[in-house]
């Protein structure tokens, strides 16, 4: 499809919102932020899926809501970070977290399991016993101990770092970022149906004809890359007929598009492609079209068109 939607891509992903099969895009959170969904449903990249959200979205197809802040590494970019908490003293990283007690007869604070003797409290300072809090002793909180250095502190230094190549920076280094979740907007289902209506009767066109065809197809061309085509279609076994339509509708459709339908025609091998145009190419692109020999059905009368493209297809 050419503008408004010009990516079969798109169209498939769009197709399985409208469905009811996504209803809700949302992303996830690991080394990198990812939508996995649209990769599934709409045969991308990860880098693509996001592309793709964002084009959708600035066309009007998508709803995009707040979801959530994500926070970046700033050296190598990843949302996979963890926080580090270092010793103020030395700067080791072996520190934790302990319960305190404070004998208040002599004074001495220290951490609770070196006051524990079985099943009694004794200060290790003087060798008392403490039976009674808030009479022998009291619990003023926690502290961080420092093994490496055997310091206490009310606080560490709270730096962080990312898993993927273990960068150290501020908090406040982080490079923050807003994710969102899209939904369908339903202002726009009437007119992507419409689009969808143009390439159903094509794919009926083929099934009349004897071939074998379906729409939003991955098909993979001698390059090793595999390309998404509006309809393919596939007659016979031995030696088969082989044909890809792309259906385009825009007022004066762009050489480009014309370009990019050649090149999957050369790389797939394509017995019979057909290019639909409605209404009608550009007169650049119909230039392309005659230089390349390339089939194109072009008019305003979709109708008009399945007739001219089912006779062509049927044709042996």
């Amino acid at each position: 499809m050419s503008s408004p939607v010009t990516d079969p891509h798109a169209l498939r992903l769009l197709r399985s919102m409208m469905g009811g099969d996504l209803p809700v895009i949302s992303p996830r959170i690991g080394y990198n932020v990812t939508y996995p969904r649209v990769e599934e449903v709409a045969g991308v990249t990860a880098d693509r899926a996001q592309d793709l959200l964002k084009d959708l979205t600035e066309q009007g197809y998508l709803n995009r809501n707040f979801s959530t802040m994500v926070y970046r590494c700033p050296f190598d970019n990843t949302t996979s970070l963890r926080p580090r908490l270092i010793c103020p003293v030395c700067q080791s990283e072996e520190i934790e977290r302990v319960p305190l007690i404070e004998h208040m007869t002599c004074g001495h604070v220290d951490q609770e399991k070196n006051f524990v003797k079985g099943e009694l409290l004794q200060c290790p300072n003087c060798g008392k016993t403490l039976n009674q809090i808030g009479v022998d002793y009291r619990r003023p909180g926690h502290a961080y101990y420092c093994p490496t250095c055997g310091e206490y502190s009310p606080s560490p230094i709270e730096k962080w770092s990312c898993n993927a190549e273990n960068h150290v920076f501020e908090m406040e280094e982080a490079v923050a970022e807003k994710l969102y979740t899209y939904t369908l907007n339903e202002a726009k289902r009437d007119e992507v149906s419409k689009v969808f209506g143009f390439i159903e009767p094509v794919r009926e066109a083929y099934m009349r004809c004897g071939y074998e065809a379906e729409t939003f197809q991955m098909v993979t061309g001698k390059s090793g890359v595999a390309h998404l085509v509006d309809v393919y279609a596939k007659k016979g076994d031995v030696k088969p007929v082989t044909s890809i339509a792309r259906i385009l509708t825009d007022k004066g459709i762009k050489p480009e598009e014309v370009l990019k339908h050649y090149a999957i025609t050369l790389d797939v091998e394509v017995t019979k492609p057909i290019l639909i145009a409605s209404p009608q190419l550009d007169k650049a692109s119909e230039a392309y079209m005659d230089q390349l020999k390339l089939k194109v059905i072009e008019g305003s009368n979709f109708k008009t068109i399945i007739e001219e493209f089912e006779a062509f297809v049927c044709e042996q």
